[in-house]
């Protein structure tokens, strides 16, 4: 008797159903505040960060144009530190004597580094 009593039991036991969070109507649950909270805050980092690199990289931008040899439409309106200042830095010389001196020696010593073994080697078959 205790054996089918116990077959019977576990027969009509039923299966355990899942646990859902229900709440009342018209109430958001703790969980879903967070999740909510997580995404707001998510989304005004993601768009403060791309704010961020777009201003870093037209702020970029504007200083290379400046400090590039060259007028630009946008170079004395939107530098932010007037027309004069922009046409002060345009003056300026990037690179002095000295240094494109160096450039172009440096430049011709890679170049030999580079090709002097073929073209030495064409050189003695004749080419």
């Amino acid at each position: 008797a205790a054996e089918a009593k116990a077959k019977t039991a576990g027969a009509a036991a039923p299966a355990a159903a899942p646990v859902a969070s229900v709440s009342a109507p018209g109430r958001v649950n703790y969980l879903q505040r967070n999740k909510a909270a997580a995404l707001v805050a998510g989304i005004a980092l993601a768009g403060g960060a791309y704010w961020n690199a777009n201003q870093n990289l037209w702020t970029s931008t504007r200083d290379l144009s400046l400090a590039l040899p060259g007028t630009s439409h946008l170079g004395a309106e939107g530098a932010g530190g007037g027309a004069e200042e922009a046409r002060r830095r345009l003056a300026q010389p990037v690179f002095g004597k000295d240094d494109r001196a160096r450039m172009v020696r440096r430049w011709n010593e890679a170049v030999d580094g580079l090709f002097g073994k073929i073209v030495q080697t064409l050189s003695e078959r004749g080419w």
